[in-house]
């Protein structure tokens, strides 16, 4: 075949193809990503209460606010704001150690 001067021009069809590849590898790392939050512990029992650990992202920075609920017989404790943490296994991990004390302090017995 013979080479012109001119450019090679995309068809619609060919850009489609490669917008779908970009696609599924996109949604690959996605789920690996939900895979490993999964792996996280969200969940704790301690001294026959319940805690979950629910961290959400400030809006427009990449950081994680730590916030826990706690819960035990039908009471139920709401925390939120315990402190900014970069990474999201970092304000699990802060909210379920933030519970653990504050069961000790309130609950505690001694």
């Amino acid at each position: 075949m013979r080479r012109t001067g001119r450019r090679h021009r995309w068809t619609p069809a060919s850009k489609n193809v490669l917008r779908s590849r970009r696609r599924s590898a996109h949604c690959v790392s996605r789920s690996a990503r939900r895979h490993t939050e999964v792996a996280m512990k969200r969940f704790a029992e301690y001294q026959g209460w319940t805690i979950e650990a629910s961290p959400t992202r400030l809006v427009k920075q990449r950081l994680f606010v730590s916030g826990v609920v706690i819960e035990r017989d039908g009471v139920r404790f709401v925390f939120a704001d315990l402190g900014n943490r970069v990474y999201r296994q970092q304000a699990y991990e802060r909210g379920i150690e933030w519970a653990k004390q504050w069961i000790d302090n309130n609950y505690g017995y001694g």
